[in-house]
C-alpha cells in the first residue's frame, strides 16, 4: 500500500489519522471561502483513510450530491467492506463542524484498533 506522506490541505494536516493510512486525498476546500463559492470542487470522493488492524476500517469523506449547493459533507466509517451499514455516520454543511466530526470518526477507528 502506498502511504501519502503529506496531506495537501492545512485543514486536514491538523488531524492525526494514525495508525490510519491516507489512501486518497483530493480535498481542495479552503477555509474562509464560502462553500457556495467552492461548489465546483465539492464531490463524492474527497478523502479515504484506511485502518488495518483487528478490523479493517475505512473513513470515507465526500460531498453528496456532488457539485450541488444543497449538498452536505458525509463521513462514513465502513467496517470489513460492508458498504451497506456504516459503523459511524455523520453529515454537515459546515466546515468547522466537519473538522469535529472527522476527528470523532478518526477516534472511533483508533479505539476499534486498540
Amino acid at each position: 500500500m502506498k502511504k501519502i506522506a503529506m496531506k495537501k490541505n492545512v485543514f486536514l494536516n491538523s488531524i492525526d489519522f494514525s495508525p490510519g493510512i491516507v489512501e486518497y486525498e483530493d480535498f481542495p476546500v479552503q477555509k474562509g471561502i464560502p462553500l457556495s463559492e467552492q461548489i465546483d470542487i465539492l464531490k463524492e470522493d474527497l478523502l479515504q483513510v484506511m485502518f488495518y488492524g483487528t478490523k479493517r476500517l475505512v473513513i470515507d469523506l465526500g460531498w453528496y450530491p456532488s457539485f450541488e449547493k444543497k449538498g452536505k459533507f458525509q463521513i462514513r466509517v465502513v467496517e470489513e467492506s460492508n458498504w451497506e451499514k456504516f459503523s459511524f455516520y455523520a453529515e454537515t454543511d459546515n466546515l468547522e463542524k466537519l473538522h469535529t466530526l472527522l476527528y470523532q470518526a478518526v477516534r472511533y477507528c483508533q479505539k476499534q484498533q486498540a
